[in-house]
């Protein structure tokens, strides 16, 4: 990506001079502390990969792999495969454009029906997985 950069804007004169005007803020770069955030590391590696923050939905998902790959290391792999196959596949068939509150509130309904939460809008958040 770098490489591209350069060969776009390589030959821009006095590139560097105009990108850090102070008036004009030609770049603007936002911080988010990652220790804050209490991920992993595989968060911070797909949070830079896209260039946004991750959806609830993606947030729980790698908690909760992490979760099981503390708890049951046999069948984490297993599990995560099928987490990102099979059984995506169930609802990216049918709701495309929603997929990750579809999927994320397919777990909020397991988790109800098991009195493992209550009915919460920021459940996923809160949820305590050890």
């Amino acid at each position: 990506m770098l490489d591209k950069i350069k060969s776009v804007f390589g030959d821009i004169e006095d590139l560097a001079t105009r990108l850090l005007d102070s008036e004009y803020k030609p770049l603007i770069f936002q911080f988010l502390d990652i220790d804050d955030l209490g991920m992993e590391d595989s968060l911070y590696i797909k949070l830079n990969a896209r260039g946004k923050p991750l959806t609830p939905f993606e947030n729980f998902k790698a908690r909760l792999v992490g979760c099981l790959k503390k708890l049951l290391p046999d069948l984490a792999l297993d599990f995560e495969h099928h987490f990102d196959t099979t059984w995506s596949d169930l609802f990216w068939t049918h709701k495309q454009a929603r997929f990750d509150q579809m999927y994320l509130a397919f777990f909020g309904v397991l988790l109800m029906n098991k009195e493992t939460i209550r009915a919460d809008a920021n459940w996923s958040n809160r949820l305590n997985l050890i």
